[in-house]
């Protein structure tokens, strides 16, 4: 996982990786960027491990389970950790 600023942006970006056996779940796509909502690099690199958990925890239930799930289960599942806010990853009492 990375973290940069795109061209003309001013806040931090998070990139990761999808796995090359699991690309298949996300039609194709080899990484995923995502707004980390915050140009503060401390901020960033605290959310950014939040997501990449996150993220990890997707990879492991599509490899472990992906063939048994249905195609509505699986958007839902990619479709709630592509839209959880960055401010709510893994919220656990933590105010930033």
């Amino acid at each position: 996982m990375a973290l940069f600023v795109p061209a003309k942006r001013s806040t931090l970006y998070a990139r990761i990786c999808i796995p090359q056996e699991l690309r298949y779940y996300f039609n194709g796509r080899k990484e995923i960027w995502r707004s980390l909502k915050t140009a503060d690099k401390d901020l960033a690199q605290v959310r950014a491990e939040r997501w990449k958990a996150l993220a990890n925890g997707i990879f492991l239930t599509l490899k472990r389970y992906g063939e048994g799930m249905t195609k509505a289960d699986i958007e839902t599942l990619v479709q709630r950790w592509l839209c959880t806010a960055p401010s709510n990853f893994g919220q656990v009492g933590f105010w930033f």
